[in-house]
């Protein structure tokens, strides 16, 4: 089992690296190893090392799946913004060309009362109609959170991205990165227990 998450892990540390010409521009470009803060930190609540549960995938009862909830913390007191990206980053159909797939994009403001999750998203919150403004498509083009269904046959890497950002004279000014490390889910039931 350890094998099986090391070698994955490395998939993933090779997808990365062979794809950063492709990277999103909120979140790679311009970035340099003293853009990420180790005090600003994004993790999937609740799931530690063991699998995504399947109630978050498209083997539900719901077929669609539910959003998991995400939490963040220590970001950049200058930052009055924030861009999300849930990201299948070991996708093998209907992603982009390095094989990756957005699961949910968001950018939404910071230290706005207007804004309820400032410290992160709960269980099934991508059905809340209090994000659906800040909500930004997803790789189908849709502006929604699309559930976690990886092939039966596979297991997938999720992580998470977190760009904390303000506007200065209508340039956006990146205040920090973070990023999760990658959890993995598969529809193998075996597996998720």
């Amino acid at each position: 089992m350890k094998i099986v998450k090391f070698l994955l892990v490395i998939s993933v540390l090779t997808f990365f690296s062979a794809c950063q010409k492709e990277c999103s521009a909120t979140f790679c470009k311009g970035a340099t190893a003293n853009s990420y803060s180790p005090d600003f930190k994004v993790y999937m609540t609740g799931v530690g090392d063991q699998y995504i549960p399947l109630k978050y995938a498209c083997s539900s009862s719901k077929k669609m799946g539910i959003s998991p909830p995400i939490s963040w913390e220590g970001v950049p007191k200058t930052a009055t913004r924030m861009h999300l990206l849930v990201e299948d980053a070991t996708c093998t159909y209907m992603c982009n060309d390095c094989c990756k797939y957005h699961h949910w994009q968001l950018d939404f403001p910071l230290n706005d009362p207007s804004f309820p999750y400032q410290n992160g998203l709960p269980e099934n919150a991508s059905i809340s109609e209090a994000l659906k403004p800040y909500t930004l498509p997803n790789s189908s083009n849709l502006k929604e959170y699309m559930n976690f269904c990886p092939p039966k046959d596979q297991t997938h890497a999720i992580v998470i991205q977190l760009t904390a950002y303000h506007m200065e004279g209508g340039k956006k000014i990146i205040d920090g990165r973070s990023q999760s490390r990658p959890y993995l889910i598969s529809l193998d039931i075996a597996k998720t227990l």
